[in-house]
């Protein structure tokens, strides 16, 4: 064993407390050199950073070492270090003056060559005060970006900073006489986006304003104006952080909304009070791109004059409703029915007078009330028909209504009729789904356009799709023949089914197509309906009815109950929120709305 492998033996023994404290926080992984040859002088002071444990002495022969700072071969006694700006910093103090701490940095990483960057006086930092490191006070950080260093002093155990550059002290807070080492730095770490660091930018604003202080229970009045100087400033920046860019007007900032997904415009509620208000106001939001905003259904009550009225609720629940139920704008008429609704646009049969069956069709914007009458179907007397919106604002402005034509013997699907805004034309195209297929229209299910398509649920456990030219006639299977399928829906893009498992009719299975080309259906998620209801087991489609699907995220609309409750489900987080009663003289449909501000009617008046 070589003299200095003795001699570093010696001092781990010696000194196995500070070795310890030493090694934890620098885990340098080395091979430097080790100290050069050591003098009588200088041999009880030698500090050598390991970056194993003092306990394995058999093996310091093979231990990394880190040559310690010039001066603390000669005059230290007490070293620790850190790390800033991705340097090693080490602090010790003078043997010839104990109340100088001096500060050490290693800038070349690859060398021992440690540089003095700073001194400073106990006299200085703490108001006149002789203290002494380790003893008196603490230093228990370095700020990782910015020459900032942290102290902890006083039986109080005092908080405070002190930046080098401008030899600046600032005090931050008692943490009490209770509180014990260590004190840990913390970095606050997010995830997914920009973290903007200003705690230096802070922290260099404040004067030199820590003055004498007596080391007593309680806090001086220095302490305490500095404590209230510190929580207005904090007050301000807040009040600033929740204010837009005074850059940026209202009118330039809801411009930039308008061009963005409706998904971004949602997540900027976020940045602040002002920009959440700006983009909740009535005004602005028919300039943005809209999302399902609420539900309008229809109740009935024969004791009142009209007994059917139109209602609207917003998806929340609360607040002012984005668009008006009232469809007084359509041009004269007796009654008016809503059928259906696709993209923000309805379709509503108006029946000329009372007592005659008499109606046309009208598909009508009430965002912007406009509307457009339909020219007459070649109608027969004996011909049931079933009559769809198809519209879809990203491919076309002009939107087409679909019929379906069905048998009255059977009920089967035997033409479709479709009208295109486009042509203002209805064209007839025979059924060119097979005759085995025995293609029925589901009573209770809505149909769903997705794709150029319309997709209907039909009586024989299958989905009968077909295109807006009545060239394209498709039957997708539906999931699981062991289920029983309730009703379809499109979200994000993706055709959804919910159906039921015969062998549990209690729990709800809901399914995906995520690959539209293909057959494939993936089963998506499963609830029971006692965890949807508190405990209660409710029948799906006889006790609660799925009225439709969130279009931008997995969240799911029910209606339930005597008073048909609103509820939503949302399926990441398995949670459960009740929205509102809408009364028990509401009926089906509940159509969803997603609002149409941006685009006229084709066609329309």
């Amino acid at each position: 064993m070589s003299y200095s492998t003795q001699l570093t033996s010696i001092k781990v023994e010696a000194l196995n407390t500070h070795v310890l404290t030493l090694i934890q926080p620098v885990r340098v992984q080395t091979n430097l050199r080790c100290p050069r040859p050591v003098t009588q002088h200088s041999q009880p002071c030698i500090h050598a950073y390991l970056t194993y444990k003092a306990s394995t002495r058999n093996s310091l022969s093979s231990t990394p070492l880190l040559r310690a700072p010039p001066v603390a071969c000669t005059k230290t006694n007490y070293v620790q270090h850190y790390t800033n700006l991705g340097h090693l910093y080490a602090f010790n103090a003078d043997l010839d003056d104990v109340f100088k701490l001096s500060v050490w940095i290693l800038e070349d990483y690859d060398t021992d060559n440690w540089i003095l960057k700073h001194n400073i006086n106990s006299l200085e930092v703490f108001g006149g005060n002789r203290y002494r490191l380790d003893f008196d006070y603490q230093l228990i950080a370095v700020h990782p970006e910015c020459n900032l260093i942290f102290f902890i002093y006083g039986w109080q155990n005092t908080l405070m900073s002190y930046e080098m550059d401008r030899k600046e002290v600032r005090f931050i807070r008692h943490l009490g006489h209770d509180s014990r080492h260590p004190y840990l730095p913390y970095v606050f770490l997010v995830t997914g986006g920009h973290h903007r660091r200003e705690f230096a930018g802070e922290c260099a604003r404040f004067p030199a304003i820590l003055r004498a202080q007596q080391r007593s229970d309680a806090p001086s009045k220095a302490d305490q104006r500095i404590e209230r100087l510190q929580l207005h400033l904090m007050e301000n920046r807040a009040m600033k952080r929740n204010q837009a860019p005074p850059s940026l007007t209202d009118e330039l900032i809801v411009e930039i909304l308008s061009r963005l997904p409706v998904r971004s415009v949602c997540q900027f509620k976020c940045v602040c009070r002002s920009w959440r208000k700006l983009i909740a106001d009535h005004e602005n939001r028919k300039k943005l791109p809209q999302t399902l905003s609420g539900f309008l259904y229809k109740s009935w009550n024969h004791e009142r004059c009209p007994e059917s009225a139109h209602h609207f609720t917003n998806v929340t629940g609360k607040g002012q409703p984005l668009i008006y139920p009232s469809f007084s704008f359509l041009p004269s008429c007796d009654s008016v029915f809503v059928l259906d609704c696709c993209n923000g646009l309805f379709l509503c049969k108006c029946y000329v007078s009372r007592g005659t069956m008499q109606f046309h069709y009208a598909v009508c914007n009430p965002a912007t009330k406009e509307w457009v009458v339909l020219p007459d179907a070649n109608w027969g007397a004996d011909e049931n028909r079933i009559a769809c919106l198809c519209f879809d604002p990203a491919i076309t402005s002009h939107f087409h209504v679909l019929e379906y034509l069905q048998d009255e013997a059977d009920d089967c699907v035997r033409a479709v009729e479709i009208y295109s805004s486009k042509t203002e034309l209805w064209t007839l195209h025979e059924s060119g789904w097979p005759d085995e297929a025995v293609v029925c229209v589901g009573s209770n299910g809505r149909s769903v356009f997705l794709n150029g398509c319309l997709h209907s649920l039909t009586l024989v456990d299958g989905i009968a799709v077909v295109d807006m030219e009545g060239k394209k006639w498709r039957q997708i299977p539906m999931p699981d023949p062991d289920y029983d399928v309730g009703i379809i829906h499109q979200s994000q893009g993706h055709l959804y089914a919910f159906s039921t498992d015969l062998n549990n009719i209690f729990k709800l299975s809901v399914w995906i197509l995520e690959d539209y080309n293909t057959d494939n259906w993936i089963l998506k998620h499963t609830v029971s309906s006692s965890m949807l209801f508190g405990g209660k087991r409710y029948w799906f489609d006889i006790d609660y009815q799925v009225i439709a699907v969130h279009p931008e995220c997995n969240l799911i609309f029910f209606v339930y109950g005597k008073h048909n409750t609103l509820m939503a489900y949302e399926m990441d987080r398995k949670e459960v929120r009740v929205i509102r009663n809408l009364g028990h003289e509401s009926h089906q449909p509940y159509l969803p709305c997603v609002p149409l501000f941006s685009k006229s009617l084709a066609g329309g008046c």
